[in-house]
């Protein structure tokens, strides 16, 4: 499966880069959220972006943290200039969870009248999911967006279905492998990759516990107290530096204070993540034709 991975900028690409030559990875962007850094990958890729996916920048509309006045003509006015830089791009969802299926629907129509083939994205499994299904051949691919107002024996059921009418289905906002690999699912991206990035933590994953962990970076919070998880003070950190020299080479000192850094490490992280997941999905007789 794929792993789209958001917030990574061109100077990690880089890092990574030098740290794993050989490997590439998928990289998802927002429209307009992060329009520079988007083209500064663009021009100065150096190699190792295997895929480049875009996202509608929906999500910041619902938040209200979008910093441009955007709707679908604006969106298909991006496409117009910009689509062909692009693998594939996702359909304008406005409306997020169950209730934004008609917007959705209606978007994706406006903007398959004006020639282009986005992915569409499912908000409400109970209306949507039977419906993309009698199109398969139209839609091989489509997304399932707000998913974290949506239990995950849902999530899997829908996908079930989708992936017997061979349609290939994107998760948004999963990167958890318990998750993930519950289902037939084609590709994901992960929320928490840019959260985690922004506060300054590493992704590791518990193996004796079977579930992914995050480290903080500084000893004292904003606040002032002491980080619980600090990574010098947490019981993996041993387990976390001994990964760090086995696969990339480098120290905890090479990392903790490097932004940059620990976006590629973190990177690399994903990167694994998605290969065992591939090998989890191979291993039951799912396999895709990407790779």
């Amino acid at each position: 499966m794929r792993i789209y991975q958001s917030s990574i900028t061109a100077a990690s690409l880089r890092l990574l880069k030098k740290l794993q030559p050989d490997i590439k990875i998928h990289v998802l962007r927002s429209y307009l959220v992060d329009g520079p850094g988007t083209f500064e990958i663009l021009s100065n890729n150096p190699g190792n972006v295997k895929s480049l996916a875009l996202d509608s920048g929906t999500f910041s509309l619902t938040q209200n943290t979008h910093k441009h006045h955007i709707d679908v003509l604006n969106y298909a006015d991006f496409l117009e200039d910009c689509s062909d830089f692009y693998t594939f791009y996702f359909g304008f969802d406005p409306e997020h969870g169950d209730e934004g299926t008609e917007s959705s629907i209606e978007n994706q129509r406006i903007l398959e009248s004006k020639g282009f083939q986005p992915i569409p994205v499912i908000q409400n499994l109970k209306l949507e999911v039977d419906y993309y299904a009698s199109l398969a051949s139209k839609y091989p691919l489509v997304a399932i967006g707000s998913t974290r107002k949506k239990k995950i024996d849902d999530l899997v059921k829908a996908t079930n279905i989708l992936h017997a009418a061979n349609i290939k289905v994107h998760w948004f906002g999963i990167g958890s492998f318990n998750k993930l690999n519950k289902a037939p699912v084609w590709s994901s991206d992960c929320s928490s990759f840019a959260k985690w990035i922004k506060n300054g933590r590493l992704v590791f994953y518990d193996e004796v516990n079977g579930k992914e962990i995050s480290f903080a970076t500084r000893e004292y919070g904003k606040n002032g107290s002491l980080n619980k998880d600090y990574i010098r003070i947490h019981p993996l950190c041993q387990d976390y530096e001994d990964w760090l020299q086995e696969k990339l080479d480098l120290s905890l000192e090479d990392v903790i204070h490097h932004g940059d850094m620990k976006l590629a490490v973190n990177s690399y992280y994903f990167y694994e993540l998605e290969q065992k997941l591939t090998e989890e999905q191979t291993a039951r007789g799912c396999v895709y034709d990407h790779y």
